[in-house]
């Protein structure tokens, strides 16, 4: 009799235990299967996330209106003269990148013409990837209450597009960029079911 309780006792723990491993690897295998799991921002309605540059905090105001799902991260003690934005952008059946990209360089040459050449340029466009999907990057300089350079990018993944903007004072610019490129490297978008 003693025997036979020794052997259900030990076929309880050991169900236990396997039930417990399983469970924890089944949470651990959705979680690593979750590319949003791991980033320190996650918009879940929007299907994407990224990490900010370390110690940035997030701010409730945007740097454009009328756009969707937009979130803005500063640094500490820079009195809003860094910000970097991250906006989706609505898109209609037959949008692409392109077509966002055209419309880009159209106000770019618009701003140039309106604002003059000594406030406003466009230093560079390009194509790029960022965290290996396709985009394309505007840096601008801009003398609007005071001297700015703007760098944004447009990326495209699964039919979405968003727009992704690091502006900051000239003087500050170089300073704060690279911070913002590997944080670039961590956004990632998820296909919306």
């Amino acid at each position: 009799m003693e025997k036979k309780t020794e052997i259900i006792l030990a076929s309880i723990i050991v169900t236990v235990i396997l039930v417990g491993i399983i469970v924890y690897y089944t949470l651990f295998q959705k979680q690593q299967d979750n590319p949003l799991s791991s980033l320190e921002y996650v918009n879940a309605g929007e299907g994407w996330g990224i990490n900010p540059p370390e110690g940035w905090t997030r701010k409730q105001y945007s740097l454009q209106d009328g756009i969707e799902g937009d979130v803005t991260f500063e640094p500490l003690n820079t009195s809003g003269n860094v910000k970097l934005g991250i906006f989706y952008q609505t898109t209609f059946e037959n949008d692409t990148l392109n077509r966002f990209v055209e419309q880009e360089l159209y106000f770019c040459s618009e701003r140039e013409r309106t604002s003059g050449s000594e406030n406003y340029s466009l230093i560079s466009h390009n194509e790029r990837t960022v965290n290996n999907m396709n985009a394309y990057e505007f840096v601008e300089h801009i003398i609007f209450d005071g001297d700015w350079k703007s760098k944004t990018i447009f990326v495209e993944n699964y039919n979405r597009i968003f727009m992704i903007q690091f502006i900051a004072k000239s003087e500050l610019y170089f300073i704060y960029e690279p911070f913002v490129e590997d944080s670039l490297d961590t956004f990632v978008i998820v296909e919306m079911g």
